[in-house]
């Protein structure tokens, strides 16, 4: 039996998947994901593939230049199943508008295929009002 991951590694992954959004290595973030992976927000829920990602990610209405995670909790259920709940502050900068700030809670459960940590499934909720 594998040794389960630290939390902490669990949090590095998810930190890093967001700096990809930021730095738009969008290929690396695909890679970062279950094909398919899912994703949960206001909009509905959406299943994808990696093209399909890199297609969203190409077609963003604004793009993150900042972020912030806090409040992690990580969930190790298994030793190859992983999930993070998280609040994330981040600054968003539409097309030709003024940078605007946006607070969600968020989760991703990472789950191990072949010795590698991908995220299988992704929720962001809008952040109550402090």
């Amino acid at each position: 039996m594998s040794t389960p991951p630290q939390a902490a590694d669990i949090e590095k992954l998810e930190h890093a998947f967001w700096q990809t959004i930021v730095d738009g290595r969008h290929q690396e973030g695909a890679a970062m994901l279950t094909e398919p992976a899912v994703m949960v927000m206001g909009r509905g829920a959406m299943r994808f593939d990696h093209a399909q990602y890199l297609q969203m990610a190409g077609q963003a209405d604004a793009a993150i230049e900042k972020f912030a995670l806090s409040d992690v909790e990580v969930l190790l259920p298994t030793d190859d199943v992983a999930v993070i709940t998280y609040k994330v502050q981040r600054t968003m900068k539409p097309a030709g508008g003024q940078p605007a700030e946006m607070a969600t809670v968020d989760s991703s459960t990472w789950v191990r295929q072949g010795g590698q940590w991908l995220c299988a499934v992704h929720t962001e909720s809008m952040a109550p009002a402090a």
